[in-house]
């Protein structure tokens, strides 16, 4: 499996300040061939936003979005709940968070291999650690968004007549890192057995309600499709790959 490492790293998730960090910086995974940087561009360069899921608990509301939008920079909703937004994967990296409980203020650390993950499970006062995944993907823009102000902010990539804008999101917890980097793992090794590069094709990613017993929340959710993306758009992933 080959490695992407990003300066940009999800500050939301992973603060810096007074956290602990066991092992060296996390690197992003992505299951397919890496193809050389485009000459002159260094990774680091590149401005890569969030998306977000919007919820009640949220200490953002864009103006006219609704509960369970996916939201980019906070700023303005993409897409509604259940509406499939196409995506390229462009990397992946897993690691793991010290599972202190919302709302104390003891810094959480993190582990990026198994054996730091022990060494926290040991150590800590807490309840173990939780899996994290942040997910890099270049995305379709969505039909339903009309507004050419938003489109312009968002949208800077141009592949076969399609307006895409890379963005990274990040989820924790056992059943949301398996609904994003699982699956990702899962159809691009299945392809693999039918001589297939499933990197190649697009992925649905979507808001999905989710609930458990008297608890409702929503989650990004990942998906194959054996749909094949524009080559300029495969090439400009694989460019970002380093």
């Amino acid at each position: 499996m080959s490695t992407t490492t990003f300066a940009d790293t999800d500050k939301e998730e992973t603060p810096v300040a007074k956290t602990e960090i066991v092992g060296p910086a996390p690197k992003a995974e992505v299951s397919t061939e890496v193809a050389d940087t485009q000459a002159g561009v260094d990774n680091e360069d590149v401005n890569i936003s969030h998306i977000q899921l919007l919820s009640k608990s949220s200490q953002f509301e864009p103006e006219g979005s609704e509960v369970g939008d996916i939201c980019f920079d906070k700023e303005f909703s993409i897409a509604s709940e259940g509406e499939p937004l196409k995506a390229i994967i462009v990397g992946t990296r897993k690691f793991w968070k010290e599972n202190v409980p919302f709302g104390d203020t003891a810094p959480p650390r993190f582990a990026n291999t198994l054996e730091e993950k022990l060494q926290i499970e040991a150590t800590t006062e807490f309840k173990g650690t939780v899996p994290v995944c942040e997910v890099i993907v270049l995305i379709e823009r969505p039909e339903s968004l009309v507004d050419e102000d938003k489109v312009a902010l968002a949208f800077l990539y141009e592949f076969g007549g399609k307006e895409y804008a890379l963005v990274k999101y990040t989820v924790q917890k056992a059943q949301a890192v398996r609904e994003n980097y699982g699956t990702i793992n899962t159809v691009t090794n299945a392809g693999k057995t039918r001589g297939h590069d499933a990197s190649k094709d697009f992925f649905l990613l979507r808001s999905k309600l989710k609930a458990s017993g008297q608890y409702k929340w929503h989650q990004f959710v990942l998906s194959g499709t054996k749909e094949a993306a524009p080559e300029g758009a495969i090439k400009f992933a694989e460019s970002l790959r380093g």
